[in-house]
């Protein structure tokens, strides 16, 4: 079979194909191993077996979240707030749950532990989706530079811990997956977004910040692609206006409800706001504080980009070695893949440029959340091997597409045979 090859031309058939995908690599991850016994607590998980080796490893905050899709009223409350910042992820659940009451029995949550796990699905294989028309667009799909990374994104530690328990943290892959095509499309589309546009684009993305904080990466970084691409501030200034209009609503409709509002990043996490807090202190104590953050930074992070790091260090020089078959004159095909190399490579250049000092600027450092950066590190990495097929002869595109096999293959053993991690 070739390397080469399309694995289907619809949207649709591409959709089934990348939730199989995704299904069955976290099915494997069933197979995980547990905590070890007597620690579920410290791990802040429980562990329901399924038997023949399966097992969900089910996150403390999952009972929160079902409680809340059952019952959304209760965000308007000041006695079940924590999760008050996030309405519209409550609020999707709940409605998924309603066509799933079939599976409730008494006072169960069935209905609504299922329509998160639906969720989660979905969001993952969007992940997946986006990730690939970014790289290709409508055309043909290239086995040797997007089977790693579309492994990657359909299953990692982030859907190891969290995939088969409600929890937000899906959006840690849908969040950079779509923040990488919504750039690349505004750069391909060969004009500036309309101010109409940019007004839809921005409160569309808004109502996303009502499901997960990072989509304030993705508009900062649209916005920057937008303003990179065709030197305009009009269109980037309304998408960022447009950007905060659902959350005021929403603040203001909390306010009225309940006197306050709730944001528990801040109040227990202090996040961003640690700055302040930092700057009203002793000049030797914020630096201690800026620094301590700093190393923090570095030890949540590095473990989830180091390995795509070195991979991409490795495909790059790979691409180096190959020695590169006869130049021919670049034909219609040729002059498009240009272009769209071009747009992802800025596009994935505006989102580090956002997403890195959002991190670190956070305050709160989870090795989760570094896998909001390894989605850009990985279309880095399928680009160079993309450069690798093209200039490789024939037998070295069969080697090549050999090794990105094994490299999935082992990729996927590790993580089934490994513990952790759990939250």
């Amino acid at each position: 079979m070739s390397t080469e090859s399309g694995y289907g031309s619809s949207i649709v058939t591409r959709l089934v194909l990348l939730t199989g995908l995704v299904l069955l690599l976290n099915v494997l991850l069933l197979r995980a191993p547990a905590p070890p016994p007597g620690t579920e607590q410290s791990y802040c998980v429980r562990v329901w077996p399924l038997g023949h080796g399966f097992r969900i490893i089910e996150n403390c905050d999952s009972q929160a979240f079902v409680n809340l899709a059952r019952s959304p009223g209760q965000l308007l409350t000041k006695d079940n707030h924590l999760w008050q910042s996030r309405p519209l992820y409550i609020g999707i659940a709940s409605i998924v749950a309603r066509p799933l009451g079939w599976l409730r029995s008494g006072e169960s949550t069935e209905p609504e532990y299922v329509a998160f796990i639906l969720m989660n699905l979905a969001l993952v294989t969007l992940s997946a989706l986006f990730f690939q028309r970014m790289m290709t667009g409508g055309a043909a799909w290239s086995f040797i530079e997007l089977a790693f990374p579309l492994v990657v994104i359909a299953a990692n530690d982030v859907t190891k811990a969290f995939f088969w328990t409600p929890h937000l943290q899906m959006f840690n892959l849908f969040v950079p997956c779509l923040t990488l095509w919504l750039g690349a499309w505004i750069l391909l589309r060969g004009r500036p977004l309309r101010p109409v546009e940019a007004v839809v684009l921005g409160l569309a993305l808004g109502l996303g910040l009502l499901m997960y904080g990072a989509l304030m990466i993705t508009v900062a970084s649209v916005a920057l692609a937008a303003f990179v691409g065709y030197r305009r501030l009009l269109e980037p200034i309304l998408l960022l206006v447009a950007f905060v209009l659902p959350f005021a609503m929403w603040y203001v409709i909390v306010l009225r409800a309940t006197g306050e509002f709730y944001s528990h990043e801040i109040a227990a996490y202090r996040q961003f706001v640690w700055l302040i807090d930092c700057a009203r202190l002793p000049a030797a104590e914020c630096s201690a504080a800026v620094r301590g953050a700093a190393t923090m930074f570095v030890a949540a992070y590095g473990p989830a980009v180091g390995m795509p790091l070195l991979l991409l260090g490795l495909c790059r020089l790979v691409s180096r070695l190959i020695t590169p078959r006869a130049a021919t004159d670049a034909d219609e095909a040729e002059l498009a893949r240009r272009v769209r190399v071009r747009a992802v490579t800025t596009s994935v250049a505006c989102y580090l440029a956002v997403a890195t000092p959002f991190l670190a600027l956070m305050g709160f450092y989870a090795e989760r959340l570094g896998w909001l950066l390894v989605p850009a590190i990985l279309a880095l990495i399928a680009l160079e091997l993309s450069e690798c097929r093209r200039a490789a002869a024939p037998l070295v595109r069969r080697g090549l597409a050999l090794g990105v096999a094994v490299v999935a293959i082992v990729y996927i053993g590790v993580l089934v045979l490994t513990a952790g991690p759990y939250s």
